[in-house]
């Protein structure tokens, strides 16, 4: 019994293996996500006054990110197969990337995350991580035109 169930992990691994570097991201993302929003639910019962230790459990959290967690891993999975038995070689004639279908949904999953992650960060600070990021392409631009016309003002 105990090969059998060794085979079978072995089996689950190597079968898993394509898609196991977006699993992890999605992952990544989710547990990012709980930690920003259980923050975001402190601030929140803070400001209004509600005691956090009632508001904010260890209970709540894992109740939000077990299922979460199980859900996109399996719908990763599930599209992974429906992908590698019917969806892939029909997309391979019109778009020479394999498993797309199951890259999208991991894209769109990822996405889903990264809007509650923002949600989240706006609450905290009033600023969501892309507008940082723009600002901060917004200043380095701001850099290098300053940099190239000092450079333009020494060389005349």
């Amino acid at each position: 019994m105990k090969e059998l169930l060794q085979s079978f992990c072995k089996f689950l691994v190597l079968f898993l293996t394509p898609i196991a570097p977006l699993m992890l991201v999605v992952g990544i993302v989710i547990f990012a996500d709980t930690i920003i929003g259980r923050k975001a639910a402190k601030k929140k019962a803070i400001d209004e006054g509600k005691d956090v230790d009632v508001e904010v459990t260890s209970r709540k959290t894992r109740d939000g990110l077990v299922p979460k967690l199980i859900g996109y891993q399996v719908a990763i999975i599930t599209m992974f197969i429906l992908d590698g038995y019917a969806i892939n070689e029909m997309m391979l004639n019109f778009i020479p990337f394999n498993f797309l279908a199951t890259k999208i949904v991991g894209g769109f999953l990822i996405w889903i995350e990264w809007t509650s992650i923002n949600e989240s960060k706006k609450k905290l600070s009033g600023i969501t991580y892309n507008e940082m990021f723009i600002d901060y392409i917004k200043s380095l631009k701001k850099t290098v035109m300053s940099i190239v016309e000092f450079k333009k003002k020494v060389e005349e």
